[in-house]
This record gives C-alpha cells, sequence and structure tokens, in this order.
C-alpha cells in the first residue's frame, strides 16, 4: 500500500509527549568500550525517555524488543543531524503491546549515541533531542483492545498488519549536555618493524618471477605496527594518499633520502581507522608501488644490495579501552622508523 494511503492509527504528535533527560545516576550496565575515562563521554551516556498519552483514549504501541529512537545533535549551519538512536538486537521479531491509558506515562532507559566515527566528541556543551516513531493504535471504546488483531499475521503475509500505517513521530524537549575534554592518561608509543616477505610476488607486476632473485618492482615488504604504548590508540589512514609509512633509501654512505612518491589520481579518498589496544599489533604485506599512496622504485633498480627503511608518522588519537572511538583529537604524533632493510636485487 503507498505511503499516502496509510491510515493513522495513532493520535497526533501534539497528543504525544515526549520528555527527554539525562541520567547521572543510571544503574544501566556500561558497554566494555566504556570502562574507564569512556565513561564520561557523550558516547556512554544515560539518558531516559518518558513518552505520556495527553490523549483522551487509551493507546496501544505496537514494538518489539527495544523502541525506534533516533537521536539528533543540533549543529551551527547544519541543523539537527543524527547521533544515536536505540539499535535493536532482538533475536526473535515478537511484537509487543504496550497500553497507555490517558495521563499515563512510559519511560524508557538507554544509552543511546553511537560512538563518533572518526575524531572524538568535541568537548563542551551539546544540544540534544529525541525522536520516538511509533506504530500502534487508538482504543475509540473503552477496555477494548484495538492492536491484538493488528498483531496477527495473515500468510502469506510475513508481517502483521499494523505495519501498514503512517507512524507518528514525537519528537522530544531540548537537552543541553557538557563533554568534557578527555586528558590522555599516558602517551601513545608506536613502532614499526618492516622485513622483505618470503611470500609470493604480486599478482599483475609484469616479470615478477618467484624462482629467481627479484627486481626491486618485485619485492614484497611486510610490515607490523605495534601499540607499545599503556592506552588504546585509533591511528587514521586514507584510502589514496596516506598509508602512514614512508620509504627512505641510503646509498653507501651518501644520507638517507625519501624514494620519490608517483603522481596519484584518486576519485574517492576514504579515512580509514585502526583500533590498537596496548600491546596489539597490526600487519600487512606492500610492494613500493603498491605503498600508498605509491612510490616509484626507478632509483633502485640497478642490481645489488639497497637499504631502506620505513617511517611511521602515526596520525592517532587515545581511544576506549577497546580502541572502538576517539577519547581525544586525532592528530600527528612522534613519527618512529624502523630499523634498516638490506634488499638484494638482480
Amino acid at each position: 500500500m503507498p505511503a499516502a494511503a496509510a491510515p493513522r492509527l495513532l493520535p497526533p504528535p501534539d497528543e504525544l509527549r515526549l520528555t527527554l533527560r539525562e541520567d547521572p545516576q543510571s544503574t544501566l550496565p556500561l558497554r566494555p568500550s566504556c570502562q574507564g575515562q569512556a565513561a564520561q563521554t557523550l558516547t556512554c551516556r544515560a539518558f531516559v525517555l518518558t513518552l505520556e498519552n495527553a490523549s483522551a483514549h487509551t493507546i496501544h504501541i505496537a514494538g518489539t524488543c527495544q523502541p525506534s529512537i533516533v537521536v539528533e545533535e543540533r549543529r551551527p549551519g547544519y541543523g539537527w543531524l543524527g547521533i544515536g538512536g536505540a539499535v535493536s538486537a532482538c533475536p526473535t521479531r515478537e511484537w509487543t503491546n504496550t497500553a497507555i491509558p490517558p495521563g499515563h506515562r512510559v519511560e524508557f532507559a538507554t544509552r543511546p549515541i553511537y560512538p563518533p566515527p572518526y575524531d572524538a566528541v568535541a568537548p563542551g556543551l551539546h544540544t540534544v533531542r529525541a525522536k520516538w516513531i511509533l506504530e500502534g493504535c487508538t482504543d475509540l471504546t473503552e477496555g477494548a483492545d484495538c492492536l491484538a488483531p493488528l498483531l496477527i499475521v495473515h500468510p502469506p503475509d510475513t508481517l502483521p498488519p499494523v505495519v501498514v500505517q503512517e507512524p507518528v513521530t514525537a519528537i522530544s524537549n531540548e537537552v543541553t549536555v557538557t563533554s568534557p575534554e578527555i586528558q590522555e592518561t599516558g602517551p601513545l608509543e608506536f613502532s614499526i618493524e618492516v622485513a622483505v616477505s618470503s611470500g609470493p610476488p604480486p599478482n599483475g607486476v609484469a616479470g615478477c618471477d618467484s624462482n629467481q632473485l627479484p627486481t626491486i618492482d618485485c619485492v614484497v615488504f611486510h610490515y607490523v605496527i605495534r601499540n607499545r604504548g599503556s592506552i588504546a590508540a585509533r591511528y587514521t589512514t586514507l584510502s589514496c594518499s596516506h598509508s602512514g609509512i614512508g620509504p627512505e633509501y641510503k646509498i653507501e654512505d651518501s644520507g638517507w633520502k625519501p624514494v620519490p612518491q608517483r603522481q596519484w589520481i584518486c576519485l574517492r579518498n576514504v579515512t580509514i581507522q585502526t583500533p590498537l589496544p596496548p600491546g596489539a599489533l597490526v600487519e600487512g604485506d606492500f610492494t613500493l608501488s603498491s605503498l600508498v599512496p605509491g612510490y616509484d622504485p626507478a632509483l633502485l633498480r640497478n642490481a645489488g644490495e639497497h637499504r631502506l627503511r620505513f617511517w611511521f608518522n602515526p596520525s592517532a588519537c587515545a581511544a576506549s579501552p577497546d580502541g572502538s572511538f576517539c577519547l581525544t583529537e586525532v592528530t600527528r604524533r612522534q613519527p618512529v622508523v624502523s630499523p634498516e632493510v638490506v634488499v638484494r636485487t638482480k
């Protein structure tokens, strides 16, 4: 049925009063990512939503194990932007029937704000509100249960008739909450190790033969980046322009020089964040040409021994205990360099 033809079975929004408040004394369990300092962040804070029926009739709210809630923040120049919501984790889609007589209320407590995708939540004041998207019906006869027949699934349909309606969205009051500035409890410390890999040469590179000494274009390097610090971190790379790793070469007694970058074109430079809890590592393989943004090994194509080393220049933040979101701003950190790598080529 087209959305325009779907009936509205609940009272209008002005007869459904939604109140949002922060609950500092909440007993809701904290997620693993919200332990320690992370518990202070906006992402981990608890809120209570209260829905009051201000209409003259009993209403019935249909739902599953969690209501359909969206949390928004007002941002200058952008208006209201979604930053969270109640995410359903229902093992089965069993429908509930919640009756709210006139003047009565129901409450829902939640930690609804999503982790920030890249940088930390900015410290300071944040104005938020909630929306509760409601489906259900209204008892026009005292003592009736209008919702019960609407929750019966009639094969071959797979959903009950209650879903064929125009939902009503109740919008809450605005609440101002303070996000504190989180201090790093220790330095972010990284290390990088790079070695020539024993794996096969890369696909698609002409002239690479695994049965003979490779040219510099065919040498595969294996890197390991470790979090040597005592706190979790997230480091940021860009899919086209920044891997965080940069190669240098040295000829005889001359100083170290950067391997020249190739020209590159990118239609979509995607930000990628990698979590690194204390002691954790991330590893992978690359060739000089495949290491983002791509390096030109022309100066190293002569046969013989080549001396290289690799810098790791992390753009990173201190993170929640499991590394799932930033607690501090992403900034450039102290670069570290790998031990020297000697490569023999033909």
